[in-house]
């Protein structure tokens, strides 16, 4: 919600997504390297990975968070909660009303924000049931694994370089029809 207020022309806005993403990409891929790396040197099995994995994990974001959270300038709300309702159920009706306002207004974003929401988290999981799929079906160790994951995320560099040159010669709504189609 934040990131419109970071710049007021689209070149700049672009960038900026396209710096916060590049980050996040790159923080997944050093992260898989350690665990690949560490979980190899100690031949550590898919149960002593995964528990390795999860420490490593709430360690580093404890840490970033109590970090972040110390740190956070106080910005003040674009919007106020009724005072009679909590925020879960203000943020569902919130939620539930930009949904009527986007089915009225903009129906074809309401398709590929459907298709969004139902697409991602398909990708998402190939991290989840990728190992126990190479496990079960392709006999990897743990090692093999993570670095097939590792390979799946340097792989999506490209495209993501691509997203970023589409969306600075069209717009954002163009980039992601295209991608969803493909």
């Amino acid at each position: 919600s934040y990131l419109p207020t970071l710049a007021d022309n689209k070149r700049a806005l672009v960038k900026y997504i396209t710096v916060i993403d590049a980050s996040k990409y790159a923080s997944h891929i050093i992260y898989l390297l350690s665990i690949f790396v560490l979980s190899s040197a100690f031949d550590l099995s898919y149960v002593e990975t995964a528990i390795f994995s999860i420490a490593v994990t709430t360690l580093v974001s404890s840490l970033l968070m109590h970090k972040a959270w110390t740190k956070i300038s106080d910005v003040p709300s674009l919007q106020q909660k009724p005072k009679d309702e909590n925020f879960v159920v203000s943020g569902f009706k919130k939620l539930a009303k930009t949904y009527r306002e986007v089915k009225e207004r903009n129906k074809p974003l309401k398709w590929i924000l459907l298709t969004y929401a139902i697409s991602n988290p398909v990708f998402a999981s190939v991290f989840f049931v990728g190992p126990t799929f190479g496990k079960e079906f392709l006999n990897f160790s743990p090692s093999q694994s993570a670095l097939a994951m590792i390979m799946v995320s340097i792989a999506s560099i490209p495209g993501a370089l691509f997203s970023k040159r589409i969306s600075a010669k069209t717009n954002l709504l163009a980039t992601l029809r295209f991608f969803l189609l493909m």
